[in-house]
């Protein structure tokens, strides 16, 4: 066998046992290969094992001093852009106010909202970039990042801007999302927010390559379904994927119609009862064989 490199001084390598993708309890059936190697021609691993077992060539060898190798972790979830804080929301949950509360006060994801669109991209920019490199030192190597804070269509391509710098400078793989967080209090403005998102935002984002997904957030205090119907049916009008938050507080119809787009994921689930876990089982089964 002909290879690139070949990485050896590996103490442990870590893998799930057999071959392909490993999910759910199958990911805790480990195998370790002590004193092992790595062969990696082009951007693949050809071939891995014990480091005496290795014979075939490889153009340079890398010695990585005895060093551990495990998988490298996915978070499939993160909001890595934004701004200000909200240790008064913390201190209110301390007090026992619930989030649906302090959201309605303006608090919650409104306050980092206010707090995000005051900031240049430098600034998102220099607070994103220390919170990605830690995700990456604990083992993360693809890292969603959704935007969802800049509110406005400028502030919410800013934001997606910023994670476009971040793809191109951190050693790490970003997924970008867009991700449509809240609406306006006032009705009527809510009704132009919903008209600039899906006819003006989610196309401008697709035509520039700035997301791969649309995420929305659908709960009392934030859009409906008719509303999300909306966002999803602009997302795939425009090529993009489709991700939901759902069921944090209460079971509206998320999960449903999440799966009937055929979302990437849904988020949160709190809420989710035995109905939406066994929706989510029937729609995704056929992709979970051999777990």
């Amino acid at each position: 066998m002909i290879a690139d490199r070949l990485l050896t001084g590996i103490s442990q390598l870590v893998s799930t046992a057999g071959l392909g993708a490993a999910h759910g309890a199958a990911m805790r059936n480990l195998e370790i290969t002590r004193d092992a190697a790595i062969a990696i021609a082009g951007e693949h691993i050809v071939w891995v094992g014990p480091r005496s077992a290795w014979h075939g060539h490889a153009e340079v060898e890398e010695d990585l001093g005895g060093r551990a190798v495990v998988p490298g972790l996915v978070d499939p979830h993160t909001h890595a852009v934004w701004a200000g804080n909200r240790l008064d929301d913390f201190e209110a949950r301390v007090r026992g106010d619930a989030y649906e509360t302090i959201l309605a006060r303006g608090g919650g994801i409104r306050s980092t909202v206010r707090h995000t669109a005051a900031a240049s991209a430098d600034t998102l920019f220099a607070l994103a970039e220390p919170r990605l490199t830690a995700l990456m030192r604990s083992g993360a190597t693809t890292i969603e990042v959704k935007s969802g804070y800049g509110f406005t269509k400028a502030a919410e391509l800013v934001a997606l801007e910023v994670i476009a710098t971040l793809t191109a400078r951190c050693q790490v793989s970003i997924e970008p999302t867009l991700l449509i967080h809240v609406p306006p209090v006032d009705q009527a403005e809510r009704l132009d927010y919903l008209a600039m998102v899906t006819r003006e935002l989610i196309p401008e984002v697709a035509r520039r390559g700035l997301a791969r997904a649309v995420d929305i957030f659908i709960e009392r205090e934030a859009f409906t379904l008719a509303e999300a119907t909306e966002v999803f049916t602009a997302a795939r009008a425009s090529g993009l994927e489709i991700k939901a938050h759902v069921d944090q507080f209460h079971a509206l119809g998320g999960v449903e119609l999440a799966i009937e787009y055929g979302a990437l994921s849904v988020d949160h689930l709190e809420a989710s009862g035995p109905e939406q876990v066994r929706a989510l089982a029937d729609c995704y089964r056929p992709h979970w064989r051999g777990w």
